[in-house]
């Protein structure tokens, strides 16, 4: 039987997504050197915990396995483009509408129970967030007019709590959800995944998106919460977006030259979305650009 590989990506840790094609049949291939294997086998672990709630929403795991210094992961394939690719040529109406069906989505794999353990897991995970402030001050580079941003944290630290305990995604951005032509979401394999709260998912796709695709993260956040966002939300959301800013883009500053210009131009966006964090409410949320995508989207019944 004659088989093909077609390489879609390659992410920055070297692990290849392909399609594997047959006579028969098509599959994604997750595939990396030994060496990386943690990450693809972690992946495959939280496709199998996600699809076994949420099997509209997530790739089905196939199967894992190690041989000749590669591990591999095999997931059904799906006819599909990157999420990415589509919001790149979409109207803004269209871009807050498969927001929604983003956030519907995630509120999927939210729902799903946690056991006691897990629960204190995440609330765990958040006083490691915290610490990791700590070595943002002390052991990484800062991002550029962070102090603000810092004072801001500091006052506000208390209220650095978990909203609701979930099985976060870890990797709710556009590079790793497909879009099919009848335009359903699927999530991917997220190596990140793990338990958290609600709020930082929403807080990675902003300090992502909120830049070329505001109406998009608006959607999100709509789909998620129905139009009734819960005040404590916005004060979670704005504390993980200042996090991101400060530790995460300094982190990812480390990987090569052209990140660290690209998370140093993010650090100071997210600062300017929350008007240096002078307001839980990002700006663009608010702004006429995104009024006019909801009332459009409304009108349409989309």
């Amino acid at each position: 039987m004659k088989l093909i590989y077609k390489t879609l990506d390659v992410d920055e840790f070297g692990v290849e997504c392909k399609v594997l094609r047959s006579q028969s049949s098509n599959f994604y291939v997750y595939q990396t050197n030994l060496e990386n294997k943690a990450r693809v086998k972690r992946a495959f672990n939280g496709a199998c915990f996600f699809y076994k709630y949420a099997k509209d929403v997530f790739l089905e795991p196939i199967s894992y396995n190690e041989q000749d210094d590669i591990a591999t992961a095999l997931y059904t394939y799906i006819s599909s483009g990157k999420l990415s690719d589509f919001l790149d040529n979409a109207p803004d109406h269209m871009q807050y509408a498969i927001g929604k069906k983003c956030g519907r989505s995630l509120g999927v794999l939210h729902a799903i129970p946690l056991s006691e353990v897990q629960k204190q897991k995440a609330h765990k995970h958040i006083e490691k967030t915290k610490e990791k402030l700590y070595t943002y001050l002390t052991s990484l580079e800062r991002m550029p007019n962070d102090g603000e941003t810092i004072e801001a944290i500091g006052d506000r630290f208390d209220l650095f709590s978990v909203l609701k305990p979930v099985m976060r995604y870890g990797a709710f951005k556009a590079d790793h959800i497909l879009i099919t032509k009848d335009m359903d979401i699927i999530f991917t394999p997220s190596s990140s995944y793990g338990e958290g709260d609600i709020c930082e998912d929403f807080a990675l796709l902003a300090c992502e998106h909120s830049g070329n695709y505001p109406c998009f993260v608006a959607g999100a956040i709509d789909g998620y919460f129905g139009l009734k966002i819960p005040t404590q939300f916005y004060l979670g959301f704005a504390l993980h977006c200042a996090f991101n800013s400060l530790y995460r883009c300094a982190l990812r500053s480390q990987i090569n030259a052209q990140e660290k210009i690209r998370m140093q131009e993010q650090s100071m966006r997210i600062q300017l979305d929350f008007l240096s964090f002078n307001t839980p409410i990002p700006d663009y949320l608010q702004s006429q650009r995104v009024k006019d995508a909801r009332t459009k989207c409304e009108s349409l019944n989309l």
